[in-house]
């Protein structure tokens, strides 16, 4: 499944909560006018589907995961909930 950027569902809370591995392929970030980082993932699952996910940024406590971590992605819908690092 490959989502197409800046394309939304009508609401991310009505998708399940899928929990995969995962192994991310490519990380961007956009800043909004009003200072807010939001993050895009590229990952590439074990069936080698694919798709784009967003996260909000989260403070400078937050460090996103770079190319090439592979983890437990929890997804909904576009949203990217949580990542955890393996290793």
């Amino acid at each position: 499944m490959l989502v197409v950027p800046g394309f939304m569902r009508r609401s991310s809370d009505s998708q399940p909560l899928m929990r995969r591995p995962a192994h991310v392929v490519v990380r961007r970030s956009e800043m909004s006018a009003k200072g807010e980082t939001s993050y895009w993932f590229v990952l590439r699952f074990d069936d080698a589907s694919e798709g784009e996910f967003r996260r909000p940024g989260l403070g400078t406590a937050y460090e996103p995961m770079a190319n090439g971590t592979s983890g437990i992605a929890y997804t909904r819908g576009v949203e990217l909930v949580d990542f955890r690092r393996l290793g």
